[in-house]
């Protein structure tokens, strides 16, 4: 089982307080009685051991490096308020399920999500499962299909091999 997490860094310029009117400020936000209002960067990332997404920078160390011919499950925590079509390069996955965060409820593919794929659409507020074996062994990416997200951090390196066995 391999956790990841789709997340959204706030503006810390750009605030709403709870009447919903901007409040022109200085970083950062305020809160409780201000809170930021926009996204500015959406980043992949991984949880950490609260379950808490944590954004990973492309240049960062990789962190997701399955062994070839392993079979993993990738939990992908959606922290965003948008879906993100998630695609893995080089590998086919089945979706196995998604959860609400809130609720824990789970729910199967929908009728159309049967099969292999090499992306899946990952909804706000859920946690994504998906099961791949990655064969093919190398230096491979894997980020949203959104372009204007893919250009902009929401893109990460991942290695299939041996551990260390790939740079980015």
């Amino acid at each position: 089982m391999r956790q990841v997490s789709l997340n959204e860094l706030e503006s810390s310029l750009i605030c709403v307080d709870a009447n919903n009117v901007r409040v022109p400020g200085t970083p950062p936000c305020n809160p409780p009685a201000s809170v930021p209002l926009a996204p500015i960067s959406a980043q992949l990332g991984t949880l950490d051991k609260f379950g808490n997404g944590i954004p990973l920078e492309w240049e960062m160390p990789i962190t997701e490096d399955p062994l070839r011919n392993a079979t993993e499950v990738w939990e992908i925590s959606n922290f965003t308020e948008d879906a993100h079509p998630i695609h893995i390069h080089m590998v086919m996955f089945q979706i196995q399920n998604r959860q609400d965060m809130a609720s824990g409820a789970q729910s199967a593919p929908e009728p159309w999500e049967t099969g292999f794929k090499d992306t899946v659409t990952a909804y706000p507020g859920q946690v994504t499962r998906v099961k791949a074996t990655f064969d093919i062994a190398g230096l491979f990416v894997w980020h949203c299909h959104i372009l204007s997200h893919e250009d902009n951090e929401m893109m990460r390196p991942y290695c299939v091999g041996a551990p260390g066995g790939c740079r980015p």
